[in-house]
């Protein structure tokens, strides 16, 4: 694998480690203002190794390499965390989360001989692959640009050979995707999130700060 693809790898269980303690942190209401420090904290925790490997080589050698759109999730959730937020970092709609369901699923039952057709086989050699893409990022534009954005950030790391896979669908997506996007589709709007309750957090500082 080359260097861009070990830091690609490295950054994406980095930032699952970091979300994963930030969901802690905002869990049990730890102050916004001292969250940033605490997750970079983490970082370091999750780097450093501890006997023969790190938090973060562990889980790289459980889970795999993290699709770009994975990554992507993970830093909107750990901006929205701490505090931050803008239009990119708004939380995926039920409709895109679905559509990342319904996809994964569906390269899932093709790799183990269910469904009737390789539709993993396709990201071998993805020129119609790519088309599909272009086409489904113009449309997600407008609502989902951090989205669209993924996805373009997966073809272009594709296109360099970022990552040891051939592959085009394992820069796009992967099996652990499924589990946010579950979540997505089937939360209620009033569910306590790690993001809805960093935005609760962020109101009440904002309403308890002087003048």
């Amino acid at each position: 694998m080359s260097e861009v693809g070990d830091l690609l790898s490295i950054s994406g269980h980095v930032l699952l480690v970091v979300y994963l303690a930030g969901g802690l942190l905002a869990l049990f209401r730890v102050p916004l203002k001292w969250r940033p420090l605490l997750m970079l904290g983490t970082a370091w925790l999750g780097i450093v190794p501890f006997g023969r490997t790190s938090l973060v080589g562990l889980s790289r050698g459980v889970l795999g390499d993290l699709s770009l759109s994975m990554q992507a999730l993970l830093l909107i959730g750990v901006f929205r965390i701490v505090g931050m937020r803008h239009p990119l970092l708004r939380p995926w709609r039920r409709d895109a989360a679905f559509g990342m369901f319904l996809v994964e699923t569906a390269l899932i039952l093709s790799t183990l001989g269910i469904l009737p057709f390789d539709l993993y086989g396709l990201g071998y050699a993805p020129q119609t692959l790519l088309i599909v893409l272009l086409a489904t990022m113009v449309g997600m534009w407008r609502a989902e640009p951090a989205c669209a954005l993924a996805l373009l950030a997966g073809c272009l790391a594709f296109a360099v050979g970022g990552m040891a896979s051939p592959n085009l669908w394992d820069y796009l997506i992967d099996p652990l995707i499924l589990a946010p996007c579950f979540l997505r589709i089937f939360s209620f709007r009033n569910a306590d999130s790690p993001q809805r309750i960093a935005a609760v957090d962020l109101q009440r500082e904002h309403l308890a700060a002087p003048g």
